[in-house]
């Protein structure tokens, strides 16, 4: 979670994701807010997304992660 919302500093997140920092208050707050279905169906598009991505790159540090994605 901490690490979630540090990422939300980086300019890129900001520009491709969120559009400013996330606060950790405000992060924890959500888990009451939204619909863990919801939240469900996107970590696995997510996961999927970063196989396929993983796959792609052919970089071997990042075939863990593919193969991890995978269980999901």
């Amino acid at each position: 979670m901490r690490g979630l919302c540090a990422a939300s500093r980086i300019e890129r997140v900001q520009r491709e994701v969120c559009g400013r920092t996330v606060s950790l208050g405000s992060f924890s707050e959500a888990q009451a807010v939204f619909d863990p279905q919801l939240l469900e169906k996107i970590f696995l598009d997510l996961s999927r997304e970063t196989a396929k991505t993983a796959k792609a790159s052919g970089d071997p540090r990042l075939a863990v992660l593919a193969d991890k994605a995978q269980c999901f």
